[in-house]
């Protein structure tokens, strides 16, 4: 299956030996090796790819709302293991697991006071004596149950929004129900003395707390942008958070989204001093972009339908927010794109709205309306991939969407909506990527719930019957990426079926069929802008040249981290490339040789 691979990094051939077999149990359509990355056990929000230690291995991550997540590291042999506790991104560090769903304790026979959630927040102590504590609750609560307990509620208003305390006092083998009002906001504890925080066990996992009093913490974590923020070389992470249950408002000031300043390998809490503010923002996507083409990197965060929140990064570091420009200028959308649509070198910001398109310029200071455009879709569409399907140059949509979906083609530097099945493509998706499957040098389209679409002369498709969801999906979001470095295109599913309630299937599918030659092409830019978001690349291949995007890769429905391009080339055996850096200078680099990583920074 593998095949022999090399990586070209500033003029210097590095040759890499890569090899890797089927795994056992594996199901195959023929063209794909399919297994379970992880069991069918949480609800998903979104999936992404991001090469988290940057040591060229591209990782799966996942947010999913209250509950578990994943970061699955690549270790570069085909394995994947969760590293999401020794990267310290766990939703309240110190106790790993307490967002784990189911999270009662698998096991309850040691004496102490246990503390998990069960369509609530649980105490339940086992073994002799009395404990006695208070737990502190940003959200109101009600009292559910009290065996062998004495709870007494009372509102703290000394700070705002008040707190509701509950004063316990526990005795044997008792147990306390407490029901807050949204399980999105912080617990505080206070466990008195004498009884040891040793005997205290969080979650599902056990944990025990190192002092008396804790917190716990699910964030709602929606979508993760990956990028070099602080400018130090090494990988951060945006989080935008959700809106308390609709009542984040409320909470204003109070409840904020994340800025995770990673060291290479971990990650630390940074919000604070950023002049990064929720405010009433209902997060969902997150993303970087230089959009005033300064060479510095923004913050974006699509609030659910809400005119989006956008940061300006200062030449100090810090963000200043100019959100109120989008309000006024009346900015909405469901889903977004940042895309240099008309090639003038600034990205655009591409809004799908209820039936309709919005193209918004900042022009003068003001968002102007570049286009409107109608769409297929009825409601919200879930999905924007873009990418030259038609070789001419410059930047396509597809918009994914269960209730109509819509391929916005770019003629001259503008967008024009036109219907799927005219060119051969579904009517309908929940979500979508543009992939070169088989490395022919045409873009393929993988819809999800009916599969891959082969890209035919002419610039219509086929359907193949390959990478299908393997059931009825009613929730899916699918990102392809080159996991074992082998030049193809592997697929990771997060399939939602009917008859599975709210739990996410985790599927790899590995790129096992007869592909074409290819290139991989990772840039680095400066400092301010290190992942050279808004680049662009051509490989001219014999007569054809083929134009990416850095970003257009990304799987993700609500986060941004995946920034390698991919090239098929046929039967070519080069290529030549010429990378368009953001601020617009332009580097050729050459006649390259195929199949092979190509890595190239900004001035080498």
């Amino acid at each position: 299956m593998g095949r022999g691979g090399a990586v070209l990094v500033a003029g210097t051939l590095v040759v890499c030996a890569l090899a890797s077999a089927a795994p056992a149990g594996a199901l195959s359509d023929g063209w794909f090796e399919r297994t379970q990355l992880a069991p069918p056990s949480f609800t998903l929000d979104d999936l992404g790819v991001a090469d988290y230690q940057e040591d060229g291995d591209l990782d799966v991550f996942t947010t999913n709302h209250l509950s578990t997540q994943l970061l699955l590291a690549n270790d570069g042999t085909g394995s994947f293991d969760d590293r999401l506790t020794a990267a310290n991104l766990n939703q309240t560090p110190a106790f790993p697991g307490w967002e784990d769903d189911p999270n009662r304790p698998r096991d309850l026979s040691e004496p102490g006071l246990y503390i998990y959630r069960d369509s609530g927040l649980v105490l339940r102590r086992v073994g002799s004596g009395t404990v006695n504590g208070e737990v502190r609750l940003l959200a109101p609560a009600t009292l559910q149950q009290a065996t062998g307990a004495q709870v007494a509620i009372s509102l703290d208003p000394a700070q705002q929004p008040p707190r509701t305390v509950a004063d316990f006092s526990m005795s044997a083998n008792s147990i306390v129900r407490l029901k807050a009002e949204s399980s999105g906001l912080p617990l505080e504890f206070s466990v008195d003395a004498p009884f040891s925080p040793s005997n205290v066990f969080v979650g599902r996992r056990a944990v025990s707390p190192t002092s008396s009093s804790f917190t716990l913490y699910q964030r709602d974590r929606h979508g993760m942008a990956w990028a070099d923020f602080n400018r130090d070389g090494r990988l951060d992470i945006f989080v935008t958070r959700g809106g308390v249950s609709g009542n984040i408002s409320r909470y204003k000031g109070v409840v904020q989204d994340e800025m995770l300043l990673g060291d290479g390998s971990t990650f630390v809490e940074a919000i604070a001093g950023t002049g990064i503010s929720k405010g009433t923002c209902r997060g969902r996507a997150a993303g970087a972009v230089d959009y005033d083409d300064d060479g510095r990197l923004d913050v974006f965060a699509d609030c659910f339908g809400e005119s989006p929140q956008l940061y300006r990064q200062r030449p100090n570091g810090s963000f200043k927010s100019v959100s109120a420009r989008l309000e006024r200028d009346h900015v909405r959308g469901t889903a977004f794109e940042w895309l240099d649509v008309d090639g003038r070198g600034r990205p655009e910001l591409i809004g799908a709205r209820k039936s309709r398109f919005v193209v918004y310029a900042l022009r003068r200071g003001e968002w102007e309306r570049a286009q409107t455009l109608e769409g297929r879709h009825e409601a919200n569409a879930q999905k924007l991939t873009v990418a030259d399907y038609d070789n001419d140059g410059d930047p396509d949509i597809f918009a994914a969407s269960k209730s109509g979906s819509t391929l916005l083609v770019n003629r001259r530097g503008g967008l024009r909506p036109e219907g799927p099945k005219s060119v051969g493509l579904p009517s309908r998706a929940w979500t979508a990527n543009w992939v070169d499957y088989d490395n022919d040098g045409l873009t393929d389209l993988h819809v999800i719930p009916r599969g891959l679409y082969r890209h035919e002369a002419g610039h219509r498709f086929s359907r193949t019957g390959l990478a299908l969801p393997g059931g009825r999906a009613i929730r899916a979001i699918a990102s392809w990426f080159d996991f074992d470095s082998n030049g193809s295109r592997d697929a990771v599913l997060a399939i939602r079926h009917d008859d599975a309630g709210r739990f996410t299937a985790l599927t790899l599918l590995d790129n096992a069929g007869p592909a074409g030659r290819w290139l991989e092409v990772e840039l680095t830019g400066p400092p301010g802008n290190r992942q050279a978001v808004g680049a662009r690349v051509t490989a001219r291949v014999g007569e054809r040249t083929l134009t990416q995007w850095v970003g257009q890769s990304d799987g993700s429905h609500l986060s941004q981290g995946h920034y390698r391009l991919y090239f098929g080339l046929g039967a070519a055996s080069t290529a030549a490339l010429e990378v368009t850096w953001p601020n617009g200078e332009v580097e050729r680099l050459g006649s390259v040789r195929a199949d092979r990583v190509v890595r190239a920074s900004q001035g080498s």
